[in-house]
């Protein structure tokens, strides 16, 4: 079993992989560590041989045909997550009143709720706030405080006090990371704290999350899979799906 150092590597290549660059206090920011601990694990992410330092940061070492099958992934995921929010929306009814939390996932949900009567959407996604804004059907109440920009959302204690003030049917949440063993997983504690609020103010929760986040690890753990109503996924990882489903965990598959 890997370790947190190694977890925390593991996710670190990933998002370098998927940015191409990225600068030593982004990273920082990021997994909220200090520089010192960046530089530290880059050297030993270096080492793998798939990303490079570079004056002020990191950056990805890929071939062409290999950033080329990243891109074509990438598209796919794109792709399903869009079908996996749009399954979500047929769990909204009019009049819900429902949370959408940050993440690149929730983000699409928007897209298949502009039909919807009076549904009222309370959300820590600015994204979300950004693309219902002008629509009448809706009513969105963003949670406001802190700004973290890597995630385009809204997250710290001012964040909460606002959250905790209304009432919840149903949370749409997002991951980085499920398995039976810890749960559903994210990385930062400031998200986390709102996570874990929605999750407990609401009377319905559904994660939303393609299979290349099962079996897998982050640093934290906002919400245990007995706490589940749902989760909606692709059906790429059936093993761990038939896992899941012998634990008692409602999967739908997109």
């Amino acid at each position: 079993m890997k370790d947190m150092r190694n977890i925390r590597l593991d996710e670190m290549e990933s998002m370098i992989l998927k940015e191409g660059t990225v600068s030593l206090k982004e990273l920082s920011n990021t997994f909220e560590i200090s520089l010192n601990t960046v530089r530290t694990d880059i050297e030993a992410i270096s080492r793998r041989g798939r990303v490079k330092k570079v004056y002020g940061g990191v950056r990805a070492v890929m071939s062409d045909n290999e950033l080329l099958d990243y891109r074509i992934r990438e598209d796919k995921r794109i792709y399903i997550k869009q079908e996996i929010c749009k399954k979500a929306a047929d769990l909204v009814n009019d009049g819900d009143i429902i949370f959408i939390d940050s993440g690149t996932t929730t983000i699409h949900l928007t897209d298949y709720l502009k039909e919807k009567k009076n549904v009222k959407i309370v959300t820590n996604n600015i994204v979300v706030i950004s693309k219902l804004l002008g629509n009448d059907n809706i009513s969105v109440i963003g949670i406001g405080g802190v700004v973290r920009n890597k995630t385009m959302s809204f997250a710290s204690s001012e964040s909460l006090l606002l959250l905790k003030q209304y009432n919840i049917q149903k949370a749409f949440m997002a991951a980085t990371a499920v398995n039976i063993k810890n749960g559903v997983m994210n990385s930062s504690f400031d998200e986390r704290a709102v996570k874990m609020l929605a999750v407990e103010k609401a009377e319905q929760v559904y994660v939303l999350a393609d299979s290349s986040k099962f079996d897998k690890s982050a640093l934290l753990t906002y919400c245990d899979l007995d706490q589940l109503n749902l989760i909606i996924t692709d059906g790429e990882n059936k093993a761990y799906i038939d896992k899941l489903r012998k634990q008692g965990v409602n999967v739908l598959q997109i």
